[in-house]
């Protein structure tokens, strides 16, 4: 009996402990959770309040580099069109029969010799507009000018010098065919890796300004290295900064952006809105997209 009794009491023991037990857990849990849950609900409205402040300071930088680029680009484009409607200019590509006296070879004919020097001279007055207009900009990496009735290119070139070409024989053909395609003026070229002369490859970033006389076309090469620098880098150096086209092409990408990337889709920004920011998963981690827009920039 008395082991009994002892089996009886040692069990009432155990429920009571048990019963505590929960009493004390149930306590601490009334206790914590409602703090707990306050706590998690102010994490995160923290955490939007921070990424809505981080994105809105991300969206103030790159329209500052926005509008800094507008600013360069329409000095271009104005110097551009003062540069057409040079008379010095005019007067060479208006040129009577220009193509003729570019095509001369051997002896000249005597009678030709006045309108050749007067030729000469408006090609010399050309060179010295050109230089003029690319030392007018520091961005100014080089300027062409290709007169289709002539089937020539003229340059003005950073290393200081001024050459010609048969158009077919020029170094740098990759803005031909947007020359004769071009539906507005001017037409901004994605950077591209250009050839140089007489040997070797700049990054650039083109300009062309169509004149009025037929395909005739003035191409300004911008230094797309220095505008990263002076310009594009000024961001904060350690996020990862895309200047994208419209066709979603990599026109520049800061140093710290994956060197692979040639290509960013951005329908989701393009769909929401010119400008914004919003989170999303990439490579594994979660990263915060601030995003802006130019229409004169495209």
């Amino acid at each position: 009996m008395l082991q009994i009794r002892n089996w009886i009491d040692s069990v009432g023991s155990m429920k009571k402990r048990k019963f505590f037990l929960k009493l004390i857990v149930t306590t601490v849990l009334i206790t914590v959770l409602p703090s707990l849950v306050s706590n998690i609900f102010a994490y995160y409205r923290v955490s939007g309040i921070v990424e809505e402040e981080t994105g809105n300071n991300k969206l103030q930088y790159l329209n500052q580099t926005i509008n800094t680029l507008e600013i360069l680009l329409n000095r271009i484009k104005e110097n551009s069109n003062l540069l057409a409607l040079n008379r010095s200019f005019i007067s060479f590509e208006n040129f009577p029969n220009g193509a003729y006296y570019e095509g001369l070879q051997g002896a000249i004919p005597e009678d030709d010799l006045p309108a050749l020097y007067a030729y000469l001279e408006a090609k010399k007055n050309t060179f010295l507009t050109m230089n003029s207009f690319k030392l007018s900009d520091q961005f100014v990496d080089s300027v062409y000018f290709y007169d289709s009735s002539k089937n020539l290119v003229i340059t003005s070139d950073n290393d200081r010098s001024n050459r010609q070409f048969r158009r077919e024989d020029f170094y740098d053909k990759d803005w031909y065919d947007a020359v004769q395609t071009m539906q507005v003026n001017p037409v901004f070229l994605d950077t591209r890796t250009a050839k140089q002369y007489p040997k070797g490859e700049k990054d650039l970033l083109s300009v062309i300004y169509k004149s009025k006389k037929a395909n005739n076309a003035i191409i300004v090469n911008l230094d797309a290295a220095m505008i990263y620098e002076d310009i594009i880098s000024q961001l904060n150096a350690s996020d990862d900064m895309y200047v994208v086209s419209a066709s979603g092409n990599v026109v520049f990408r800061s140093q710290s952006s994956a060197a692979g990337v040639q290509h960013i889709g951005l329908s989701e920004a393009r769909q929401n809105a010119k400008s914004g920011s919003y989170s999303i998963e990439l490579d594994g981690s979660k990263k915060l997209v601030s995003y802006s827009s130019s229409a004169l920039l495209d």
